[in-house]
């Protein structure tokens, strides 16, 4: 989800958290239907003790050796003023493939480095593949096999945009579910243990609603 420059920063950042990886695949992913038939906007609703979501998005075939993926947005109507709003991203990944390798080595060294840095929930700068950002939160996560959940604010010309995502492999799923809200409307520490607390929903979801290969 692109919600204009001034989270640029943070999809930097974040990017370079992109992939993990399991060794073991038990359940082979291969499709999903629409989003809506996927999630159920209340869930996240009640997550955020907000109202007014909506479910939008779908399976997007993948070429060139990709397998696709699951672009959803869970976000307000169309006239509603609130710019919060959750995305659920899920990539269909080749189990042992070139992406899992590549992955596991940078979620590692992200989970190894960052200690030294930044304490697990406390608050303050982080680096992450070579981009800073001066406010940010991280914690494992408890969805999947492995992953880590990171929080940011960034500072623009006429406002602080904030956003926290959960990423984490399942199966050989690459999933992320990120809530992006303007900051001052939520603590970067409530935020991150939101979308850690919706990961397992989201996992369930997926399993519950993807169709194996």
């Amino acid at each position: 989800m692109i919600v204009g420059g001034a989270v640029a920063g943070a999809v930097v950042l974040l990017a370079g958290v992109g992939a993990a990886v399991v060794l073991n695949a038990p359940r082979e992913y291969a499709s999903f239907p629409d989003c809506d038939e996927v999630f159920d906007a209340v869930a996240f609703e009640n997550a955020a003790e907000i109202t007014g979501l909506s479910v939008d998005g779908e399976f997007e075939e993948g070429g060139d050796g990709d397998r696709g993926s699951l672009r959803c947005e869970i976000a307000p109507d169309s006239d509603d003023d609130s710019s919060a709003a959750f995305s659920v991203f899920a990539e269909v990944l080749e189990p042992g493939g070139e992406d899992w390798e590549e992955g596991v080595d940078e979620i590692e060294k992200i989970l190894t480095e960052a200690p030294d840095e930044l304490s697990q929930g406390d608050r303050g700068p982080l680096t992450i593949d070579g981009e800073t950002s001066q406010d940010a939160v991280w914690r494992t996560s408890s969805a999947g096999d492995t992953g880590i959940v990171v929080g940011f604010v960034e500072d623009a010309d006429l406002f602080s945009f904030a956003m926290a995502s959960n990423i984490f492999i399942a199966d050989n799923l690459e999933v992320s579910v990120t809530y992006a809200f303007e900051a001052g409307d939520l603590e970067l520490e409530d935020a991150v243990d939101l979308v850690r607390s919706l990961g397992g929903d989201v996992e369930t979801a997926l399993r519950r609603a993807g169709e194996t290969a």
